[in-house]
């Protein structure tokens, strides 16, 4: 009995499309020998220095509403505020579910590939004595809704290199 949990099922050579479970699970990463050094690369991490991920505590732009009144009239105003990524959420079997797994932002990339994930963010503002500080709650600048809000990918317009420190 015990020699046959040790044994791996599947398919073993090389030519096979699909590995094992546990061939997947515990890959192991390539070693290259480049001038006598020995370089591990490992395989599913093929990030480019100059891609811009989105993760969490990571500061964005994105749009915003504003109204205010002038006398009677109800004015609405869009302007770019700073958020910061609370959490990132990917859809899986037609769910949206919580990730930690950096998703890739670009201004070139296609509006499908954006809408493949969601961000729950908080509306930050410059603080006296750190960075940036979390706008209040209580704040009558701005809208309840705008303060903490759900959005697309495609909803954001710039990330910052910088992080939300607390």
């Amino acid at each position: 009995m015990k020699s046959l949990e040790n044994l791996e099922r599947g398919s073993l050579s090389d030519d096979a499309k699909a590995k094992s479970l546990q061939g997947r699970w515990f890959s192991k990463s390539e070693p290259i020998m480049e001038k006598d050094v020995l370089i591990l690369i490992d395989t599913k991490s093929k990030e480019k220095k100059d891609d811009i991920f989105i993760e969490r505590n990571r500061l964005i732009t994105c749009m915003t509403k504003i109204t205010s009144m002038e006398g009677s009239k109800k004015i609405v105003k869009r302007v770019e505020k700073k958020y910061r990524v609370l959490v990132i959420y990917t859809k899986q079997c037609n769910k949206w579910f919580m990730t930690d797994v950096k998703q890739l932002w670009s201004k070139t990339m296609k509006e499908e590939e954006l809408k493949k994930y969601k961000c729950a963010v908080r509306m930050v503002c410059d603080g006296a004595v750190e960075d940036y500080e979390d706008v209040q709650f209580n704040s009558g600048d701005y809208d309840r809704s705008e303060l903490c809000k759900l959005i697309y990918g495609s909803d954001i317009v710039a990330v910052h290199d910088e992080l939300f420190y607390y």
